[in-house]
C-alpha cells in the first residue's frame, strides 16, 4: 500500500526520530538509548507513526528488525530531510560563530597514523570548536551510508557521485635492517633483488605489488631514463594493514618497498637503511601512491568540512616541496655511505 504522507501530523512527525534510529541501528534498544529513552517509548513511537502513514514501516521477528519496501523509501526521504536540516543548521551557527561541531572522517590506517595524526593537535588548536572522530580502515567504508564527513584515499577514485581533490603523492623508499644485510648483502641494482628475500604487500584485490625502479642516466648529448621491474616473490606477504612491512623489516626478514614518512624514525635511529640510492621507487602504473580527500557534495558543504579540507590541502601541498629521494635520504641519514 502507498505511503499516505498527507495523514502525517505534528504528532507523527515527532516520531520521526526515533523512527530514523532504529531504522539506523536495527535495535528499537541501541534506539533508545541513543535518544535516551525507553524501548516502550520507542515502541508506541514507531506504532503511532505507522497507524498515522497507515503502513507496516519494518517486519519484526524475535531475533531481527528491518524495513519494509515502504519503510525503506519513507527512510531515505526522511532521513535526507533531516540531513539537510542538520546542514542548515550548521550553517547559521557557522555564520554566527565560525566552524563548529563533529567532522567524522575515515582514512587508511598508515596514513592516519603517519601523516593526519601529526597535524590534528594544530587543526583542533586552531578551531576550537572542532570535533574530530577518525576512524582508520583500510577497507574504505561508504561515505554516506557509514555518516562520514570526509574520507582520505589511495588511488584515483572511479566514482562519480562523490567529490575528491588530490592531497598528496606518497614518496616511496627501498628499505632493510643492518642485521639482515649483514646476512645477505646489499643490493646495488634492482636485478640483485632476485637473491633477496623481499617482503611485500597485496592489493585488496589479491594482487602484489610489482617494485618500479628508475634510473636517471646522461651523457654530453641525451638525457634518458633506464626502467627496472622486478615482481618480489618472498616467504612473507602482507595484506590488509600494509604498513606492517615495515615492522618485518626491523625484525631483519628482509627488504622492502613502503612510503617515506612511515621509516623515517627507523632511518635517523639507523634501525633500517636506504637501499639503492641511484634508483626512484614508484608503485607498478595505478597510482595506489596518489592520495585524494573525498566528500559527498560540494552544494551546502559546511564551513567545518571546508576548512578541514582546506587545512589538509595547504599543509600536504608544503610536503610535496620536500626532497625524499633515496639519494637524498642515503646521504642525509648514512652520510659517507657508498
Amino acid at each position: 500500500m502507498p505511503i499516505n504522507i498527507n495523514r502525517c501530523t505534528v504528532e507523527s512527525i515527532k516520531d520521526l526520530m526515533p523512527f530514523i534510529q532504529v531504522a539506523r541501528s536495527g535495535s528499537f534498544t541501541a534506539a533508545a538509548n541513543r535518544l535516551g529513552v525507553s524501548t516502550a517509548a520507542v515502541s508506541k513511537s514507531i506504532a503511532r507513526l505507522e497507524n498515522q502513514l497507515d503502513t507496516r514501516l519494518f517486519n519484526r521477528t524475535t531475533r531481527s528488525i528491518h524495513l519494509t519496501a515502504e519503510g525503506k523509501l519513507f527512510f531515505d526521504h526522511v532521513d535526507a530531510g533531516f540531513a539537510r536540516i542538520d546542514q542548515a543548521i550548521n550553517l547559521v551557527e557557522e555564520a554566527r560563530g565560525g566552524p563548529v561541531g563533529l567532522i567524522r572522517l575515515s582514512t587508511m590506517t598508515y596514513f592516519g597514523r603517519h601523516l593526519l595524526m601529526p597535524l590534528v593537535p594544530t587543526f583542533l588548536d586552531t578551531f576550537p570548536n572542532v570535533s574530530l572522530e577518525i576512524s582508520m580502515n583500510d577497507i574504505m567504508p561508504d561515505l554516506v551510508s557509514e555518516g562520514f564527513d570526509v574520507r582520505i584515499i589511495h588511488g584515483q577514485p572511479t566514482e562519480t557521485r562523490y567529490v575528491y581533490r588530490h592531497l598528496y603523492r606518497l614518496p616511496l623508499v627501498l628499505v632493510a635492517s643492518p642485521e639482515y644485510l649483514s646476512r645477505k648483502g646489499e643490493p646495488r641494482h634492482p636485478d640483485d633483488l632476485v637473491h633477496h628475500d623481499c617482503i611485500t604487500a597485496l592489493r585488496l584485490s589479491g594482487e602484489r605489488y610489482s617494485w618500479n625502479f628508475t634510473a636517471e642516466t646522461s651523457d654530453n648529448a641525451t638525457q634518458q631514463s633506464a626502467s627496472y621491474v622486478h615482481y618480489p616473490n618472498g616467504r612473507l606477504v602482507v595484506s590488509k594493514q600494509v604498513d606492517t612491512v615495515v615492522d618485518a623489516a626491523l625484525m631483519g626478514l628482509g627488504v622492502t618497498v613502503t612510503f617515506v614518512e612511515s621509516v623515517l624514525e627507523h632511518l635517523e635511529s639507523g634501525r633500517l637503511q636506504v637501499l639503492l640510492p641511484d634508483f626512484l621507487v614508484d608503485d607498478d602504473g595505478r597510482n595506489d601512491s596518489e592520495i585524494f580527500i573525498q566528500y559527498p557534495h560540494r552544494e551546502y558543504l559546511s564551513l567545518k568540512v571546508r576548512v578541514l579540507i582546506d587545512f589538509l590541502i595547504e599543509h600536504f601541498y608544503s610536503y610535496e616541496l620536500r626532497d625524499y629521494s633515496p639519494a637524498t635520504l642515503k646521504q642525509r641519514y648514512q652520510p659517507g655511505a657508498g
